[in-house]
């Protein structure tokens, strides 16, 4: 590989995976930042399921309307990185659960992603998440 690429060819390089059309590289290179609506931190266990979980909503946009379907996940970021500063880390793990279009909110549950049985590491996690901060959606 020549020590300078044009600007075409590391495009035609880097979208060779995805048909070379530079949106999709754009969508795995800088993840769709959804604000969190509401945040209910209430930790429970849902009937037949082994993990715990709280929940949050969101509302649809025409920016995220095709992506935030049931049973998508993203992370929740912290708003400092949303707002363009350093320090992305994940506080917690996100999965949409229901979708009403009519009303434009999406609704979805908070969890950990190694088993996510364990309460106490959720309420650390939870401890940390604020209504500022960001579904990270890639």
């Amino acid at each position: 590989m020549a020590d300078k690429l044009s600007p075409d060819t590391a495009i035609k390089m880097l979208t060779r995976r995805y048909k070379a059309e530079p949106g999709a590289l754009i969508a795995v290179l800088c993840p769709l930042l959804v604000p969190i609506d509401t945040l209910d931190k209430t930790i429970f266990v849902a009937k037949g399921q082994g993990h715990a979980r709280a929940t949050f909503t969101v509302r649809l946009s025409q920016e995220n309307i095709g992506v935030l379907v049931r049973g998508r996940t993203g992370k929740f970021v912290p708003a400092s990185y949303g707002s363009g500063g350093p320090g992305w880390h994940e506080i917690a793990k996100g999965r949409i659960i229901d979708v009403d279009y009519e009303r434009g909110i999406a609704e979805g549950e908070i969890y950990l992603g190694f088993g996510g049985k364990d309460e106490q590491q959720l309420q650390l996690a939870l401890d940390q998440l604020n209504q500022n901060d960001f579904l990270e959606i890639d």
